[in-house]
């Protein structure tokens, strides 16, 4: 009997996000029971799909079936390691981070499977994020080397320093740049020439150790914020409008332990609860 009514009680649990003029509220819908090691970053495929996780311990892609978080295939097995990060470029094809290699490797999709038809090199050391500008230009932020580098058909064209153990990289429609600065506890909001438009760190934030972020639709941003046990989420107005976890480690729908990614589609939200070595799913309910 206790057992049934904990079963119920997770199924309709709700986490609120408290936050200024109202809060967000998520339903916690799934937890995945595939052998996750590790996970860092998510992507969604651009027909929101197939779920690609940078399955970080298990030195692969998985492809994951975003309704059940089932893994229904891999990319990158035997050639990548320790992989972060996963984008999209305007073609179709998969970029992965593939940081323990020092180099990022794109991939032609066919299916749930990958052929790898480039590899990007130089400039960088241990990449962790890798974005694309409208077009044709990649992004690679170097998480040894403290710096972010802009590619034009594999070639280096500009790059910025001064930053401390950078993870993911974003870009917005007008191809704007958001760095996440980790060991500076802060988001860098960058022109696509690489010049500082705005910071983002200290209270509200309160960052500890960010690693990826994404938009949503409204322009919200989504951030993994792994030593504060939370994903915060920033309104398009700059304020914080609230948090998922409670900011203690934990395995339960309302804490996490050290998360690390996050993908938003319409109202779903996935998380990379890292450190559980599993994929969370959620949705927005307000």
């Amino acid at each position: 009997m206790k057992k049934q009514f904990f079963i119920i009680a997770i199924t309709v649990w709700f986490i609120a996000l408290a936050a200024p003029g109202g809060a967000l509220e998520f339903e916690f819908l799934l937890a995945s029971k595939a052998s996750f090691n590790l996970p860092h970053d998510l992507a969604l495929s651009p027909d929101g799909r197939l779920l690609y996780v940078a399955d970080n311990g298990n030195d692969r892609i998985a492809v994951v079936n975003p309704d059940t978080l089932e893994v229904i295939g891999t990319i990158g097995e035997a050639e990548l390691s320790t992989p972060h990060d996963a984008a999209f470029d305007s073609r179709g094809r998969l970029l992965v981070a593939d940081t323990g290699n020092d180099r990022v490797v794109v991939y032609r999709l066919k299916g749930v499977r990958g052929e790898k038809v480039a590899v990007i090199k130089g400039g960088f050391d241990h990449p962790e994020g890798v974005a694309t500008y409208p077009g044709q230009r990649i992004y690679v932020s170097g998480a040894r080397s403290d710096n972010l580098v802009a590619f034009e058909n594999g070639v280096k064209v500009s790059s910025i320093g001064g930053l401390a153990g950078p993870h993911d990289v974003e870009t917005d429609e007008a191809g704007n740049i958001l760095v996440v600065d980790s060991n500076n506890n802060r988001l860098l909001f960058l022109t696509p020439d690489l010049q500082i438009k705005k910071v983002m760190s200290g209270a509200p934030f309160n960052f500890n150790g960010p690693r990826y972020a994404v938009y949503d639709a409204e322009g919200r941003i989504y951030v993994a914020d792994k030593y504060a046990h939370m994903i915060k989420v920033i309104g398009n107005d700059d304020r914080l409008v609230g948090t998922l976890g409670t900011g203690q480690a934990g395995k339960h729908p309302d804490r996490l332990n050290k998360p690390e990614g996050v993908a938003v589609r319409g109202r779903d939200v996935w998380i990379s609860d890292t450190y559980n070595h599993r994929i969370l799913r959620y949705r927005v309910k307000k």
